[in-house]
């Protein structure tokens, strides 16, 4: 709190939560405008979740490859490519430009949890497929290959 506090960030804009249950836990994002996602950490489920309870992520790619960056494969078949920074100035540029666009900010939270429903609904059905040839691949003793989903 006192580092934040050192960037000007006031107190009273900073909740600090110890152990919740699931349901305390989702209804945090409620009080989130945009949700940060960190590094070195992967941004899987955390980011899911966010974007489930309507609070857009942004996130700082990682194109050495030394952190795998889930954030990023999420965020983009959303169509939410503009909250991927390639840089650190890049991601502090994009929360600002959020933060100063509230009423957008509010159209996009509203849509966010469909936005997520409708693409799961288009990826489910690919994994199926991809489960099933792999299945037939195996009744029919082939050597396994990679199956890339589109």
């Amino acid at each position: 709190v006192e580092r934040l506090s050192d960037l000007g960030v006031s107190s009273n804009r900073v909740i600090l939560l110890g152990r919740t249950s699931q349901y305390e836990h989702l209804n945090t994002y409620n009080q989130v405008d945009i949700s940060l996602d960190t590094l070195p950490f992967g941004g899987g489920i955390t980011t899911f979740e966010s974007l489930c309870m309507g609070s857009p992520v942004v996130t700082l790619t990682d194109d050495s490859k030394v952190v795998y960056r889930n954030s990023r494969h999420i965020l983009s078949p959303l169509g939410l490519d503009e909250w991927i920074a390639k840089t650190k100035d890049e991601y502090v540029e994009i929360v600002c430009n959020w933060v100063r666009n509230l009423g957008e900010l509010a159209e996009l939270r509203q849509e966010l949890r469909d936005r997520v429903l409708v693409q799961t609904a288009k990826f489910v059905p690919q994994v199926e497929i991809a489960y099933r040839e792999m299945w037939s691949r195996w009744c029919r003793e082939e050597e396994p290959s990679p199956i890339y989903m589109k």
